[in-house]
């Protein structure tokens, strides 16, 4: 289990957007952790996707 939890802000290790993070579900094989999160992006238009834990940083 990471140290993350649902309201945290975060951003990709390699860059972009802060994010929030709505919800953490663990993978199939319960050894990956993906996290939904949301963001605005450039106009200001609410973006959402989903990324492992492990290509995000806090901010």
């Amino acid at each position: 289990m990471s140290n993350f939890k649902v309201g945290d802000i975060v951003k990709l290790k390699s860059g972009g957007p802060k994010m929030t993070i709505d919800n953490i579900d663990l993978g199939p094989m319960e050894d990956t952790e993906t996290a939904w999160v949301s963001w605005f992006d450039n106009t200001l238009n609410p973006q959402s996707g989903s990324y492992p834990i492990t290509s995000l940083d806090i901010c």
